[in-house]
């Protein structure tokens, strides 16, 4: 469910129904399927699907760092999601450990496209960027227009994350 500020921004309004659209195109094993949305409700929603397994933040923090092989398979996962994405002409904007969830049977996307909607509120409301500091492009982080070089930038952040390391620094949600 969407935030109360939210719901009352027009802009966010008028921009959530096109990405709820766009959101349920993506296919492509490594992505949550969108499986339910209502962008018109006094409190827009959309819902995934549930897909069991820790969060990849999660499963560093328990496991500590990946190493040769999972790291393979974790990069081949996450640009095919990417690639996914990007085909419907959507930019994640957010990705990092904790919108990656490590199923049994492989990792998954979650959160993709949406971040548009809540960047074009948020940017037209203060001026800030959206993201996750630890994993912005510098011109998202500068506010920029963005496109999928910026998710591009952001999985060499997460590959650093899951091998034990910081790219940035402490991340920390904007927006």
């Amino acid at each position: 469910m969407t935030r109360s500020e939210l719901a009352a921004d027009p802009h966010f309004r008028e921009r959530f129904p096109a990405e709820v659209e766009a959101a349920r195109r993506v296919g492509g094993f490594h992505t949550a399927p969108v499986v339910d949305a209502d962008p018109g409700a006094e409190a827009p929603w959309l819902a995934p699907a549930y897909i069991p397994g820790p969060t990849l933040a999660e499963l560093i923090e328990r496991q500590g760092p990946m190493y040769d092989e999972q790291l393979r398979s974790l990069g081949t996962a996450l640009a095919e999601a990417l690639q996914a994405v990007h085909a419907c002409g959507l930019v994640h904007r957010d990705l990092k450990p904790g919108n990656i969830i490590m199923a049994d049977d492989g990792p998954r996307v979650l959160e993709f496209g949406i971040a548009r909607a809540l960047e074009s509120s948020r940017l037209t409301a203060t001026g800030a960027a959206l993201g996750t500091s630890g994993y912005l492009a510098p011109e998202q982080a500068q506010g920029d227009e963005i496109g999928g070089a910026a998710d591009v930038f952001a999985l060499g952040a997460v590959f650093v994350a899951a091998a034990g390391g910081s790219a940035f620094g402490t991340a920390r949600p904007w927006g």
